[in-house]
């Protein structure tokens, strides 16, 4: 999976970086927003450590950083599906940006809400190694 042209891409493009988690990673984090440029963040990750919000109905560490840095800031969540369709071929599809909340746990819970949407209308398209509820 790591050699397909897309994974290729993102570790080796000069105008793609990959922000890790934790202390740098946050400070790459606001320095990529200030200066006005895009990124991709996967919120569906399992945290050990943040904020307990309702996932499928049950508390799950959900990150809320990004939600509230955006507000503040003005920038745009714009969500992003990916669908398998056949093979490696795969349907991306750019939802309408969030209308963020100033209280972040709320736009969390909000963005978790969508995720359940979308496993519950595709859970074969659900990829998940972790356990979220740790």
């Amino acid at each position: 999976m790591g050699d397909t042209p897309v994974f290729k891409w993102v570790r080796y493009d000069p105008n793609v970086s990959i922000i890790l988690k934790g202390p740098e990673g946050s400070k790459d984090f606001l320095r990529t927003l200030q200066t006005g440029k895009n990124m991709g963040i996967l919120l569906d990750q399992r945290l050990s450590e943040g904020e307990k919000v309702p996932f499928f109905g049950r508390p799950a560490y959900t990150p809320v950083v990004p939600a509230r840095v955006a507000y503040k800031l003005g920038a745009k969540m714009i969500p992003v599906q990916v669908e398998r369709l056949k093979g490696v071929a795969f349907r991306i599809t750019y939802h309408k940006p969030l209308v963020l909340k100033q209280d972040a746990t709320t736009s969390a819970q909000m963005i978790n809400q969508l995720y359940e949407k979308w496993i519950t209308e595709h859970p074969d398209q659900w990829l998940w190694f972790h356990n979220r509820w740790k």
